[in-house]
C-alpha cells in the first residue's frame, strides 16, 4: 500500500490553529483588563445567536466552542482585539 502525505493540510491546519491561539490570547488579555461592569455590555451581534456581551464570549472562547471561534474571528476584523 502507498502511503498520502497531507503535509501541506496538516500545516494549513496548524497555521490556522496557531492564528486562533494568538486571537484567543489578544481576547483573554482585553477580557482581563476591562471594568467588571462592561463585561455585561453587548459587544457583537451574531445573526444565528443574537447579541453576545463579554461574559458569554469569554465562555464561548475559554471552551473553544464553533461560536467562540466565530466570536474571535469577527472581533478581530472589527479590531476589538
Amino acid at each position: 500500500m502507498t502511503k498520502i502525505k497531507y503535509e501541506g493540510l496538516n500545516s494549513a491546519v496548524k497555521k490556522r490553529d496557531m492564528m486562533a491561539e494568538g486571537e484567543r490570547e489578544r481576547f483573554l488579555k482585553a477580557y482581563s483588563n476591562l471594568p467588571l461592569n462592561l463585561r455585561k455590555e453587548i459587544i457583537l451581534v451574531l445573526d444565528d445567536r443574537g447579541p453576545i456581551t463579554w461574559d458569554v464570549a469569554y465562555i464561548e472562547v475559554t471552551n473553544k466552542t464553533p461560536v467562540g471561534e466565530t466570536i474571535l474571528k469577527k472581533l478581530s476584523e472589527l479590531k476589538i482585539i
